[in-house]
């Protein structure tokens, strides 16, 4: 729940310098007592609170000395039936901005490529500078067949063979000329050779 109070905005008691000139308004605090706060929260609660018949709208804002305690009290019998897991309470925009700033991603630095049908996943891509090509697991580390991202690097790999595109989810691979060579996020270039001694058998879709 995010809040702002003061600003002012009222007309005159402002000058003006060289004639034209916008006025400064006259800042003000008076909407930032305690009461107009809780009486603010208490407005927004009653219109767009998820639980609203666990809301407790009795409670007296009076025997709270902060805007947290009050919505705190607001909230509580949802709370006690563990349908407000505590994420209503109050923000600001920083904190909010460096909550989100303080984030980090994580992750082992592998692409996965599962074959479905034969319940198989394989290390399609380890990326360099990642936790899991120091420990080791590098592109079919636990299979012989070998996958590229690229169809010079397959080739590279097996200049005497011909390169298929392997798609691991489906179990097949598809020759240069078919239409579904080279396309789609679950897939690879690998030699065929390896391809057929892994199991995985040629589409029968024809060519383009």
């Amino acid at each position: 729940m995010l809040t702002a109070c003061g600003g002012g905005g009222g007309s005159g008691g402002g000058n003006t310098a060289g004639g034209g000139g916008t006025p400064t308004p006259t800042p003000t605090t008076a909407g930032c007592a305690l009461s107009a706060r809780q009486s603010w929260v208490l407005g927004q609660l009653n219109e767009w609170y998820l639980f609203p018949t666990l809301f407790d709208a009795s409670v007296n804002p009076a025997n709270h000395a902060t805007v947290q305690s009050y919505i705190d009290a607001l909230v509580a019998p949802a709370r006690a039936q563990n349908k407000d897991r505590y994420f209503t309470y109050i923000t600001s925009i920083a904190e909010e901005n460096a909550f989100y700033q303080s984030g980090a991603t994580a992750g082992f630095g592998i692409r996965l490529g599962y074959d479905t049908s034969a319940n198989r996943v394989f290390v399609i891509e380890a990326f360099e500078g990642a936790n899991a090509l120091a420990a080791g697991m590098d592109r079919a580390s636990a299979d012989p067949l070998t996958p590229f991202r690229y169809q010079s690097q397959a080739q590279r790999h097996c200049p005497a063979d011909v390169v298929v595109w392997l798609d691991f989810r489906k179990g097949i691979y598809y020759a240069k000329g078919q239409r579904n060579y080279a396309r789609g996020f679950s897939g690879s270039f690998v030699c065929r050779t390896e391809a057929r001694q892994g199991g995985y058998r040629r589409s029968l879709l024809g060519l383009r």
